[in-house]
């Protein structure tokens, strides 16, 4: 026990070094972007961060502990499901399929089958497909295009030909599934529908044979031995998912291994709230979600957590303060998780990080946006791909509003290995003129916070 807790005090402080690369307040003249100090996080996060030092170097935090020297770099839990991509008018959406633009819809097989007949005559893509699998596959293809990254996922894996089929497409891509197929149970699928008017994407999922997720002594083994874990925000939807991720996060936080969780969608939070906020409060490092998802997550915050919250004067004083709602939802959710992400398409990204907000905008290609489906997904596969190489957090943000600028510039939901390869190349290009990588480590805590904060 005494080892775990030295290893999750350093993992602590490798997060809190995060913030120092990143300008304490904004170098630019672009009036884009932004930094500013929010309310401090809860006491334990900030008695362990401010005893760090500030100096300990993230990439020595997740390489130099020897319990990871065998495992992944980022292992995602969650579960297979493979994407029907098509491009569609507005008019079929509305006439043949009867669903909202833009919405997500939960269908059951027969429904699949029905909308399957009626995409026959069009022109359609299958792939190994979801949230996580998108994630992923972006992640080992940024590795594949620079220093070798390991990948892995682990989960729920239909034991029908859908299933193999994820399998074999995953490993084409160079991420290891590590979770056998279970054999009673039917692959999810998600009919990703974008529109040819404006690229915006309406999903309709079946999420095949619901199943629960033991926490194998292998499955521990792998999560231990990782550097990253990524929980999925639809695995909630799984039977006994809550007990599945608290166990993962226990097992993370024991080995300490980065915990990172995405929300999902805004369904995901309104039916899961309880469940999300029990585990953020276990010790999740890293949240992911977009302004709907983040708002849907804070409408359902238990009661407990606003009484019990000593920094509600604070946030009331931060909010007031905030240009966007963006902003203010990013905070709200601050003192909760040591890095909270809020994406808001194409008005870029809010990162908090340990006392600082920062204003990240969305990086515009030379193409428009052709299918925005995955952009968050994508978002978030470039910034663990900086977290993995060492940047700050604005330059983590940066990657990953690149990466996703580069996935919506294509159909279908996955980073091409030709995007990965200039990504990488730019990123290293920009990181070597600037020196962000190997700059000094300010103590960008007690150099800009009040002192009010430091108590």
């Amino acid at each position: 026990m005494k080892a775990a807790h030295i290893t999750n005090r350093s993992k602590l402080s490798c997060l809190s070094s995060l913030t120092a690369n990143a300008p304490a307040k904004s170098t630019s003249k672009k009036p884009h972007m932004a930094c500013r100090i929010f309310p401090k996080p809860s006491s334990s996060t900030l008695a362990a961060a401010s005893s760090s030092g500030f100096d300990f170097p993230l990439a020595n935090s997740i390489t130099s502990n020897e319990d990871h020297h065998n495992g992944f770099d980022v292992l995602g839990l969650g579960q297979a499901m493979i994407d029907y991509s098509v491009p569609a008018s507005d008019d079929f959406l509305h006439q043949q399929l009867d669903v909202p633009k833009g919405a997500r819809k939960i269908i059951c097989l027969e429904e699949r089958a029905r909308i399957l007949e009626l995409l026959q005559n069009s022109d359609y893509s299958i792939a190994s497909g979801g949230s996580l699998s998108n994630t992923l596959i972006a992640l080992a293809r940024l590795g594949a295009a620079g220093a070798d990254i390991r990948i892995a996922m682990a989960g729920l894996i239909g034991g029908d030909a859908l299933g193999a089929f994820y399998t074999a497409q995953m490993a084409s891509a160079g991420v290891d599934v590590i979770s056998p197929l279970n054999i009673e149970a039917n692959t999810g699928t998600v009919v990703v529908v974008t529109s040819q008017q404006d690229a915006q994407r309406t999903m309709l999922s079946y999420l095949g044979t619901p199943a629960a997720i033991p926490i194998t002594t292998q499955l521990k083994t792998a999560i231990a031995n990782s550097k990253i874990i990524v929980i999925e925000g639809y695995l909630w939807e799984l039977p006994d998912a809550q007990n599945t991720i608290i166990e993962a996060i226990n097992v993370a936080r024991e080995a300490g291994t980065i915990i990172a969780m995405t929300v999902g969608d805004a369904g995901v939070a309104e039916r899961h709230g309880a469940g999300m906020w029990t585990a953020i409060e276990q010790g999740v490092d890293l949240l992911f979600s977009n302004k709907t998802e983040a708002k849907a997550l804070l409408a359902s915050i238990p009661q407990s957590k606003h009484n019990n919250n000593s920094n509600d004067r604070r946030n009331k004083g931060a909010l007031d303060g905030c240009r966007t709602t963006t902003e203010a939802t990013a905070l709200a959710l601050a003192p909760h998780c040591p890095i909270v992400v809020v994406t808001d398409g194409s008005h870029g990204s809010i990162i908090t990080a340990l006392g600082q907000l920062h204003v990240v905008p969305p990086h515009w290609g030379p193409s428009k946006p052709i299918d925005t489906c995955g952009a968050g997904d994508a978002y978030c596969a470039g910034m663990l791909w900086g977290l993995l190489r060492s940047r700050d957090v604005v330059s983590m943000g940066r990657a990953g509003a690149r990466v996703a600028s580069a996935v919506i510039a294509r159909q279908g939901g996955t980073l091409s290995e030709e995007a990965a390869q200039c990504i990488v190349e730019e990123m290293t290009h920009s990181s070597n003129s600037s020196g962000n990588d190997n700059g000094d480590r300010r103590r960008v805590w007690r150099s800009m916070a009040p002192e009010s904060l430091l108590e």
